[in-house]
């Protein structure tokens, strides 16, 4: 790597951010998995996995600066951070930033440029570890976590998830499991978390999905089951997002579904080969949204993008047109949707290549990454409100 790609809105065009590629070094060898941006300082947060020491590290980028700074088990000084297994990164609506590494929840000190400790997953067995941090969407000094024990075989040995309810400001907790015997309690194990557009918070369990309900700190369930040839009996939910009635789109492992809430009745959609189907998503659904014109779009990895026409209740799989001197033959299926940016603009990528795709005129604009390898790799790509667009990939690091 040599350079971070730039987006120049005033001139519509990707421009290169020269840095320094003694700086670009810290990236090398590594997967790119989470990125937060620090829009007060200006700030770009990356959780990064090493694969040759086999665990996690962060990095940050100063775009004033051009420069990185690295936080990691193997760091000195105020660069340390207990950082091994797992690892999570979150900023909330104050601006603090959090780091959850393994069992400590870190809050970083912009006076010392630290990590500095301040809570711990209440554990006797000292197996318990965090999941993922997910900012609560109605009240800012609340965030949610989910836990897991590392090394165990859910299937062989089942145990209850605890879900965290952490105040930031009194650093009072809550635990929320699963119980038989209270309809109240959150469906089944929290295997993730997740917020819609109407700023309610989800939890994806193997048994469905929960939502909360802040006045009584009860749950509310929904039974999802998709078909057991393709998930056993569990529940996975990759994906979902919220229409203008309030309703569910959800995406997870070979399956589609559409969740009226009122009627709690959810209605599956899959692969056939009659027109308006959806096409053959072998790798499950990644992403659901809605744009600003309230078209939703669905993107499958290694499948293809479609989106909803409502008019006729039936899914257009977009063609996406290849560029001129490139085969046709194999191209179009393997275009899925890694990043957007605007109503009509979003990020798409193959195996060849990555472009900046309009699919209303259906002209693209490839990005030019000088390294024919990293395209197959690229796993997100976002763009920020400073303007600079960046480029995760799982094994080539970061541009």
């Amino acid at each position: 790597m040599r350079d971070c790609i730039f987006l120049d809105r005033l001139k519509d065009a990707f421009i290169k951010l020269e840095i320094d590629a003694g700086e670009l070094n810290i990236f090398k060898n590594k997967a790119h998995y989470k990125w937060v941006e620090d829009r007060k300082s200006g700030k770009h947060w990356h959780l990064l996995y090493d694969f040759e020491k086999s665990k996690s590290c962060l990095t940050v980028f100063d775009a004033n600066r051009k420069k990185f700074e690295k936080y990691s088990a193997d760091s000195e000084g105020n660069q340390f951070i207990p950082m091994n297994e797992n690892a999570d990164l979150l900023q909330d609506a104050a601006g603090k930033i959090w780091l959850a590494t393994d069992s400590l929840l870190s809050l970083f000190d912009p006076s010392s440029r630290s990590f500095k400790p301040w809570f711990v997953i209440p554990d006797s067995t000292k197996k318990l570890k965090f999941a993922n941090l997910v900012a609560d969407p109605l009240d800012q000094d609340i965030i949610w976590a989910n836990t897991f024990i590392s090394g165990i075989d859910e299937n062989r040995n089942p145990y209850n998830r605890k879900v965290l309810k952490i105040n930031t400001r009194t650093k009072a907790f809550k635990i929320f499991m699963q119980n038989d015997k209270d309809p109240a309690s959150i469906a089944g194990n929290c295997m993730g978390i997740l917020t819609d557009s109407l700023n309610r918070i989800w939890f994806l369990t193997d048994k469905g999905i929960s939502i909360f309900n802040p006045q009584n700190e009860t749950f509310t369930n929904y039974a999802i089951k998709f078909p057991a040839s393709t998930t056993g009996n569990k529940t996975s939910v990759y994906a979902l997002t919220s229409d203008k009635e309030g309703n569910l789109w959800l995406g997870g492992y070979k399956g589609l579904y559409y969740l009226n809430l009122k009627t709690a009745v959810a209605t599956y959609y899959s692969h056939s080969n009659e027109p308006g189907s959806l096409p053959d998503f072998g790798s499950g659904i990644d992403k659901l949204f809605y744009d600003r014109s309230g078209t939703l779009w669905i993107s499958m990895p290694w499948s293809g993008i479609a989106c909803l026409d409502e008019r006729k209740s039936i899914f257009n799989p977009l063609l996406i047109a290849p560029l001129s001197g490139e085969p046709t033959i194999g191209h179009q299926p393997d275009f899925h949707i890694v990043g957007l940016t605007s109503d009509s603009i979003f990020y798409v990528k193959n195996t060849s290549g990555l472009f900046a795709w309009n699919y209303k005129l259906n002209t693209y604009t490839r990005i030019e990454l000088n390294n024919s390898n990293v395209y197959r790799q690229i796993n997100a790509v976002m763009a920020s409100k400073d303007g600079l667009v960046w480029i995760g990939s799982g094994g080539s690091g970061l541009f």
